[in-house]
């Protein structure tokens, strides 16, 4: 993927709208997009957040840390707050009717056509589900001792 032409479309959209906060999600390319834009804006970032709360001086984010062993509450204290959250940490709403579409104008940098993908080679699928998208995960170790111990 290239990341440099969609960080130029939402700093566009920044620029214009001037958000509250702006929100990716938690992949590999949402954070990627995700910190350079809080680079170029000069502004806070924070990852994977499972919560998002209002707070007198703006967005408050929580986090699960440490696998999950705590929980913390954050808030950007620069600028227009960019926050990345944790596929299924909300559940699904239907959206509220969509207002009028209006143009943006995006001008693209020159470091926007500075990558080339050259080839593509999908990932073989393994036949298990992607846990990212699970909404619960259930595991066992080495504890259980075998198998036949899993229902415990």
């Amino acid at each position: 993927y290239l990341v440099v032409p969609k960080v130029d479309a939402v700093q566009a959209a920044v620029e214009a709208v001037s958000p509250s906060a702006v929100l990716f999600p938690s992949s590999a390319e949402g954070k990627e997009i995700a910190a350079r834009l809080a680079v170029r804006i000069g502004s806070g970032i924070i990852t994977d957040a499972v919560d998002l709360e209002a707070g007198e001086e703006g967005p408050v984010a929580t986090q699960s840390v440490f696998a999950a062993a705590f929980t913390t509450k954050s808030r950007v204290s620069k600028g227009t707050p960019v926050i990345t959250v944790k596929p299924n940490s909300a559940a699904v709403e239907a959206a509220p009717a969509a207002g009028a579409v209006e143009a943006l104008e995006v001008s693209f940098s020159d470091k926007a056509t500075g990558t080339k993908v050259v080839a593509r080679t999908p990932r073989e699928s393994t036949g298990r589900p992607d846990l990212t998208e699970a909404a619960i995960v259930v595991s066992g170790g080495r504890g259980v001792g075998g198998a036949e111990n899993f229902p415990v």
